[in-house]
C-alpha cells in the first residue's frame, strides 16, 4: 500500500461535498495507491475546501478523526490486526522523536509479533495484535493525525484473516493476510480503504454509518448502483458527478500545513 502526504492535482468530483457529510467513494484515490487482489474506496468529508486556519480548526476536524477511528474499531472486532508504522522524517520531527519512544514500548508490550525495518528513505515498525488495541491505536492516531500531520509519518490500519501466523514470512505477508487496509491521507483529508474479496462490504458500510450518525454526520454510499465492488482491482465506473478539479489541493493551503513526499513504498 502507497503512503502519501500531497497536494498534488485530482480529478474527483467533490465540490458538491457539504459539511456534516462523508461520501464513500468508489475506485482508488490515486492510481498508484492500488494493491493486487484489493479493492479500492475513499471516504470525502465534505466542507474542509472552505476551512481556514483558526482556533477552531481542531474541532472542525475532530468529527472526521472520530468517523475513521470507530470505523475502525468495529470493522476489526474480533479479528487480528497489524498496526503498520512507516517513518520518511529522517528524525527531524523533534515532536516524533520524543512521542514514538513512548509509544513503541506500549506496543511491543501488547504486540503478538513484530518487525522493524530499513525502507528507502525510512523505517517501517509493524506490529501484530490479536486484537485492535484500542487506547494504543488512539495514541499513535491522534500523535499522527492531529498533532503532526504535516510530517512524513503514516499510520495503517490491517484487518487480518482468523488464521494468522505467528510471523510473516516470504509465504505469508501482510499483503497477502490483510482483509482490509485504512490509512489516512492528511494532505487532502481522505480516508483511503482497501478491501479483500472476502471481506463483507456491508459490516464497512454499516461501520461507517453508524460513525457519521454518532457525529451527526450524513452517510452516503456513492458505490452502490456499480460494479467496482463485484471484482478486485480498479473500478471501471464511478457515479456521475460535477467536476472539481483542484478541489482537495486547496485544502492544505486552506488549513496552512504543507505536505510533502512521494512515498511508494509498499507492504510486502
Amino acid at each position: 500500500m502507497v503512503f502519501q502526504k500531497q497536494k498534488e492535482r485530482t480529478d474527483r468530483p467533490v465540490h458538491e461535498l457539504r459539511p456534516g457529510e462523508f461520501w464513500l467513494m468508489p475506485g482508488e484515490f490515486r492510481a498508484e495507491e492500488a494493491t493486487a487482489g484489493m479493492t479500492g474506496s475513499y471516504g470525502l468529508p465534505g466542507g474542509y475546501g472552505a476551512l481556514a486556519a483558526s482556533a477552531e480548526q481542531e474541532e472542525a476536524l475532530r468529527p472526521f478523526h472520530a468517523i475513521v477511528q470507530r470505523t475502525a474499531e468495529e470493522v476489526s472486532a474480533g479479528l487480528p490486526v497489524a498496526l503498520t508504522v512507516s517513518d520518511y522524517t529522517g528524525h527531524t520531527c523533534a515532536l516524533w522523536e520524543a512521542r514514538f519512544p513512548e509509544l513503541r514500548p506500549m506496543a511491543l508490550e501488547q504486540c503478538r509479533w513484530f518487525k522493524e525495518e530499513k525502507v528507502d528513505k525510512g523505517e517501517r515498525h509493524i506490529f501484530l495484535f490479536d486484537r485492535l488495541p484500542k487506547g494504543l491505536y488512539t495514541s499513535l492516531y491522534q500523535c499522527i493525525h492531529t498533532e503532526i500531520p504535516w510530517a512524513d509519518v503514516y499510520l495503517n490500519c490491517s484487518v487480518l484473516k482468523k488464521e494468522f501466523p505467528l510471523h510473516f514470512d516470504e509465504g505469508s505477508t501482510l499483503e497477502k493476510s490483510a482483509l482490509l487496509n485504512l490509512h489516512v491521507d492528511w494532505g487532502h483529508l481522505v480516508l483511503i480503504i482497501q478491501t479483500a474479496p472476502d471481506f463483507p462490504i456491508k459490516k464497512l458500510t454499516k461501520a461507517l454509518a453508524d460513525a457519521c450518525e454518532m457525529e451527526g454526520w450524513i452517510f452516503s454510499d456513492h458505490t452502490k448502483n456499480c460494479n467496482h465492488y463485484g471484482s478486485t482491482g480498479r473500478a471501471n465506473s464511478r457515479p456521475v458527478l460535477s467536476h472539481s478539479i483542484g478541489y482537495y489541493c486547496r485544502i492544505g493551503q486552506c488549513i496552512g500545513r504543507r505536505k510533502s513526499g512521494n512515498l511508494n513504498q509498499t507492504f510486502s
